[in-house]
């Protein structure tokens, strides 16, 4: 499952990994823990992929545990490119004009 995820993310790229549970005979979706994002740089980070991958297997442990409900017959991996602004990069949020009458300024500057 894991090794088929890899295949598909792309150098120097930013995504965000949703998983849901599913279950066919009474209907049942859970979502999985929270939206993670995943940061591939110039190469791939196996032990953060098994990290991942680990992190999945525990929220779906506890999900079995609070819900008591049975193994999932299959889990949904949404995957999505994210496109970020290049003015919303690290490093480049000074240059942002933001409205003082909404955002106080010691907080912007605090931040």
């Amino acid at each position: 499952m894991i090794n088929t995820l890899i295949l598909e993310l792309q150098l120097m790229t930013f995504y965000t990994i949703l998983f849901q549970y599913s279950v066919y005979e009474n209907n049942l979706q859970y979502m999985i823990g929270p939206q993670r994002g995943i940061n591939v740089k110039n190469r791939h980070n196996i032990n953060h992929y098994r990290n991942l991958y680990e992190y999945l297997l525990e929220k779906l442990n506890i999900l079995m545990e609070r819900y008591m409900i049975p193994v999932p017959d299959f889990i949904v991996i949404h995957l999505k490119e994210l496109n970020i602004d290049d003015s919303l990069k690290i490093g480049q949020f000074s240059d942002i004009k933001l409205n003082k009458g909404i955002v106080p300024i010691s907080l912007t500057k605090k931040f």
